[in-house]
């Protein structure tokens, strides 16, 4: 099991274990005080610190990550980015393909290096 898996799981999961011992039926039948026995429980209090806690720092982390994507858009990249072309290629994993496709990103470059208006071609 994963992290997320287990981030998701354990806060639904912790409630329903310390739960499943009550008996139903005297709780509802002792109305609010037995609520309150409950609440003065100290491991539940602790988890409730540590569930707002953790809310607390993905909150202050989600507003820090939206100020620096705004910010990164922002930056000048330091050339003109007006007339850039780039390009991705995935490779084969055959070795008969993985030649010719080679063949043809190597043709393939020339021919932007060689093309009217290019000053540079990098791979």
């Amino acid at each position: 099991m994963d992290k997320v898996q287990l981030s998701t799981i354990f806060p639904g999961l912790m409630p329903a274990l310390r739960a499943a011992p009550i008996d139903i039926q005297t709780v509802l039948r002792q109305g609010g005080r037995g609520a309150a026995g409950l609440a003065r429980d100290p491991a539940r209090s602790a988890y409730i610190a540590a569930e707002t806690a953790l809310a607390l720092v993905l909150l202050i982390s989600a507003g820090l990550l939206l100020r620096t994507a705004m910010a990164a858009q922002q930056v000048r990249p330091g050339f003109s980015p007006d007339r850039v072309m780039t390009g991705r290629t995935a490779l084969p994993r055959s070795i008969r393909k993985f030649k010719s496709a080679l063949s043809t990103f190597f043709h393939l470059r020339s021919h932007f290096r060689e093309g009217q208006g290019n000053e540079t071609v990098e791979t």
